[in-house]
């Protein structure tokens, strides 16, 4: 099984970017295509590109369970980035460069892999995992995007660690991203909002430096 599916909301998809994968491509024209196609086939990633998507679409496919199976990266413009990965993308791709949209995919179907999904960091009452990508804190389930628990287990993993943008690039997105590295500052932003609320784990910015996590009871400054 080697099946990507498209949906091509505006029809004007640019296959030549493709042409650097080795993957194959099922394209559909709106997301009730691909529903259908999904409930008849597995696929290793859903790429949503065009039109209303990806609000629309996400919501779609999260009521329908899709997203936990198939992990979905979001084709759009720059401006697009937030609004995509605040709705539920796994991944974002912009641009045209056929090369970098392989790098992109490839993060994206190898970091849902079996291998990678076992791993979980507790302390206390917080639990991060990338079984399933969940993470709990005082029994509460914080509901988050793929990208920001990858975000979320990495800085956890070493709580007295300082992360610089470009080792968290690294080690979350990969060493082949292509994007803007002010994507991690975004991401940072939604992860800390969604964590401090409950009071037990923070991030904390180091002044040219980075950033670090920071559980409450370990005292960590």
């Amino acid at each position: 099984m080697n099946r990507v599916l498209i949906v091509d909301a505006r029809g004007d998809f640019p296959k030549s970017i493709l042409e650097k994968t080795e993957y194959d491509f099922y394209i559909k024209s709106d997301i009730k295509e691909a529903l259908s196609f999904l409930s008849s086939y597995s696929v290793l990633a859903l790429i949503l590109y065009g039109g209303k998507l990806p609000k629309a679409a996400l919501h779609t496919i999260d009521k329908r369970g899709i997203a936990k199976t198939a992990p979905i990266l979001v084709f759009c413009s720059e401006d697009k980035i937030g609004e995509a990965y605040s709705f539920g993308a796994d991944e974002v791709f912009y641009g045209n460069s056929p090369e970098g949209f392989s790098a992109v995919l490839r993060r994206l179907i190898e970091g849902n892999s079996p291998q990678r999904k076992n791993k979980t960091v507790t302390n206390g009452e917080f639990m991060v995992s990338l079984a399933g990508y969940t993470c709990m804190i005082s029994g509460k389930n914080i509901k988050m995007p793929k990208k920001e628990i990858e975000l979320l287990y990495t800085m956890s993993s070493e709580p007295d660690r300082v992360f610089s943008r470009n080792e968290l690039l690294d080690e979350v997105w990969g060493v082949d991203f292509v994007g803007d590295p002010r994507t991690v500052d975004v991401h940072i932003a939604r992860v800390r909002k969604k964590i401090a609320s409950e009071g037990l784990v923070y991030i904390k910015t180091v002044p040219r430096a980075g950033y670090k996590l920071v559980f409450e009871d370990l005292k960590v400054l």
